[in-house]
Parts: C-alpha cells; sequence; structure tokens
C-alpha cells in the first residue's frame, strides 16, 4: 500500500487522467466535481476484483471518500501515482509489515502508523527503515519514471549476471519458434489472436519483444537445468476489440552469444 497527497503535477491539467477515469462513489454528492487541489489517495497493488468492490461499498458511506482509479494497465494516472505517492506498508495475510524508523531494533512490533490493526485482528511486524526500502518498498511502474532504464538493468543483471543495455543487446524470435508453435498450437495461436498478432513475423515480433522489455518489471528470475538464465517480462497489448490485455513474455539470455530470445507466451 502506498499514499500520500495528489498534488499539483507537471502541466497545466495534471488532473484530466484522474478525472477521466475515477469511478465515482454512490450516493449523495455522487455529480459533484473532486476538488482535486485536496485529495489524498491510497495505492494498492494485487487487488482481486472483489477486493475493489469491497473497499469500495465500505467507503461508500464516508463523505470525504470520492471514489476509485482502476490503474491495472498502465496509463497518465498511473503515471501521476507514481511519483506522488510513497511505500506505507505490506499486507499479508493477517500480518501488516510497515516502516519503524531510523532507530534499533531492527525488526520489533512498532505501529507508528496508528491505525486499528490489531483491533481488526491483523499482527503488526515493523523493520527499520534501511530494511523497509531496500526489501519491502514497491515502486509503482510508471513509463516517463527518471531512469528507469536502471531498474530494467539491474533487473537483467541480477537474472543473467551480466550488464545488459536492452537498446543494444540482440533480442531474437527464432521463425520456427512463430510458425511451428506460437501461431501453429491452438491455445497460442488464440492468445496470439487475442492481441492481434495472428500475422506477425519473427522480425516484428522480436521488435515488440525489445520493446516491451523496457516498458515492465522483470518477474519469475531463475534458473534452467543446464544453468540458462530464464526471466518474464509482464507486457500490455492493446486488443483488436478494444480494451487491454496482459500476457507473459518468457525470455532467456545466451551467455556465450549475449542474446535474448523469446521461449513463449502466456
Amino acid at each position: 500500500m502506498l499514499d500520500g497527497d495528489l498534488i499539483p503535477g507537471p502541466g497545466s491539467d495534471w488532473s484530466a487522467p484522474l478525472r477521466e477515469r475515477l469511478v465515482r462513489r454512490s450516493g449523495n454528492g455522487d455529480s459533484a466535481e473532486a476538488s482535486w487541489g485536496t485529495q489524498y489517495g491510497v495505492y494498492f497493488s494485487n487487488l482481486r476484483p472483489a477486493d475493489v468492490s469491497s473497499l469500495h461499498a465500505a467507503l461508500n458511506e464516508e463523505a470525504r471518500y470520492t471514489g476509485y482509479i482502476d490503474v491495472t494497465y498502465g496509463g497518465p494516472a498511473r503515471d501521476y501515482f507514481a511519483h506522488v505517492l510513497a511505500p506505507r506498508l505490506v499486507v499479508s495475510d493477517r500480518t501488516i509489515v510497515l516502516n519503524h524508523g531510523g532507530d534499533d531494533p531492527l525488526v520489533s512490533n512498532e505501529d507508528p502508523v496508528g491505525f486499528p490493526f490489531a483491533e481488526n485482528g491483523y499482527e503488526i511486524v515493523s523493520l527499520i527503515d534501511s530494511y523497509f526500502v531496500a526489501f519491502m518498498s514497491y515502486k509503482i511502474e510508471a513509463r516517463d519514471a527518471e531512469q528507469a532504464w536502471i531498474d530494467t538493468t539491474l533487473n537483467l543483471a541480477a537474472s543473467t549476471g551480466a550488464l545488459i543495455d536492452i537498446n543494444t543487446v540482440e533480442v531474437v524470435v527464432p521463425s520456427d519458434k512463430l510458425s511451428k508453435y506460437l501461431l501453429r498450437d491452438e491455445g497460442k495461436l488464440r492468445l496470439m489472436t487475442s492481441i492481434g498478432l495472428e500475422n506477425v513475423d519473427h522480425v516484428d515480433m522480436a521488435k515488440t519483444v525489445r520493446e516491451k522489455l523496457g516498458q515492465g518489471y522483470i518477474y519469475d528470475l531463475r534458473f534452467a537445468s543446464e544453468g540458462t538464465p530464464l526471466f518474464a517480462v509482464s507486457a500490455e497489448f492493446e486488443k483488436p476489440v478494444g480494451g487491454m490485455a496482459r500476457r507473459l513474455l518468457a525470455l532467456k539470455y545466451d551467455a556465450p552469444e549475449r542474446v535474448i530470445s523469446l521461449v513463449t507466451m502466456y
């Protein structure tokens, strides 16, 4: 969970992406325009649709509640939140993990936030700030984040053991991977068609992989049995029928050849 004041950002109409995406609360004040200069935002990652519905219903009786904005997919609203909100805590089952500041002990059960966690059945685990910032804070993915290339470089280094420049490294999609698998297997062809890639060739597909590699976080870092580094990129695509879809690109790094290649998509 991250939170903070929704302060004016760069540009003259910074609140436009928020107004366009806002799902307003029901009841009195439903049609009133929000005063964006005095709003406070709370950001949750990893919510299920049912969680969003429950939170929205629970907060509807609060006069101060304006509504919520779905930032499952990238866009101006999520970019804005990445600039103004700061990490607050992590919720894991019935445990709250938070930062108790720079003083010892390293791990405790302090509650500097002051929310009624214990009264609602949550256990508190607090960490010294150097631990929390390094290991438990969450950075919202933003398309316009300054020096985002550093995050990508470090992610790749963690997986491959090499410093890789995604702008110059060779990215390949073997032609057989498309013609004999992704565009032939019934399930994979359906997946490719759903995002408009049913007629793509291996050259254009490689360009797509490179583009997506530089836009999102890297997941599922592991090694194949023979030691080849494997990882996945969560990529967003516009669907031909409208709307967005997220697909995982499974990739591998061939260290001797210094090549990143597509393994599969799912």
